[in-house]
């Protein structure tokens, strides 16, 4: 009986600068946090340090393989390892993570057929968001959604690969989040965590194409019109349409999944090549 033992994901764990830039962003996020007028019970650290690990899911900031060291992430943070355990472990029972034998913590990566699943779901509720999201956005709002899609089309013609994630989010709940159902604005969150660590494989591999104007312009110029309709109808073809290459992207990693090792390695080099320039 052979006794090879599985060896864990060659993707790299967090790195130190990679884990400086999440302590800079946290402690911007705790004093944002301190500022405001939110209960003891949400504010609490291991609430701060779940929200803030979130947010970083959901804008693609970890990889899928990547794995979150418990004492490392409280080290740079600058707290104690339980709020930081406590966090990690809710994550893991919103399917973010996985939890490996002796609890090793990683982020996961979801098959094909997951994110499928994932993305039926959120053709039914985010076109529901951005029609309520259409009826209450004003002219500011929508200025800012105007400047968010730009700085996204210009980090893509850059290869700005991190700034196009941001962006991608920042558009994205920029909408949903003024839809005003807070309970929807949940439940996709809960999606976007395991969804956004994913998006680090759209980034050159799987590089939305449209066959027509980008999605966003059609979603901007609906809202702006208050066309519930037309708003539901773009958001679903830039999940269809624009996820095209990213699903063929997904498909090849079904079929091999060391192709996702591969990926991700060259998207690494393409961002420190960009960032040495």
């Amino acid at each position: 009986m052979s006794t090879t033992k599985k060896t864990a994901s060659k993707v790299p764990p967090a790195s130190e600068s990679n884990l400086n830039e999440v302590l800079q962003k946290f402690k911007k996020y705790q004093a944002i946090k301190e500022q405001s007028k939110e209960s003891t019970e949400r504010s609490n650290l291991a609430s701060q340090i779940f929200e803030y690990l979130s947010s970083q899911l959901m804008q693609g900031v970890f990889q899928p393989g990547q794995r979150l060291k418990i004492r490392e992430l409280a080290k740079f943070m600058g707290t104690s390892e339980t709020p930081v355990r406590e966090a990690l472990i809710q994550l893991v029972r919103d399917r973010a993570l996985e939890m490996k034998e002796g609890y090793f913590i990683r982020v996961r990566r979801l098959r094909l057929a997951e994110y499928l699943e994932i993305r039926n779901i959120r053709l039914v509720l985010e076109p529901l968001a951005a029609a309520q999201a259409a009826i209450r956005l004003d002219s500011v709002a929508l200025k800012q959604l105007t400047e968010i899609h730009k700085q996204l089309v210009l980090a893509e013609k850059n290869h700005d690969y991190k700034t196009a994630l941001q962006c991608n989010f920042d558009f994205h709940f920029g909408i949903y989040r003024a839809s005003g159902m807070p309970q929807l604005t949940e439940l996709l969150e809960r999606l976007w965590v395991q969804v956004g660590p994913m998006m680090n494989f759209l980034y050159p591999h799987g590089h939305p194409q449209y066959d027509g104007p980008h999605q966003h312009v059609q979603v901007l110029k609906a809202l702006k019109a208050k066309d519930t309709s037309a708003v539901r109808q773009a958001i679903s073809a830039d999940l269809i349409e624009g996820g095209r290459n990213f699903v063929s992207v997904l498909e090849e990693i079904d079929r091999r999944p060391e192709r996702a090792e591969e990926l991700l390695a060259i998207r690494n080099a393409a961002l420190v090549g960009s960032s040495s320039d």
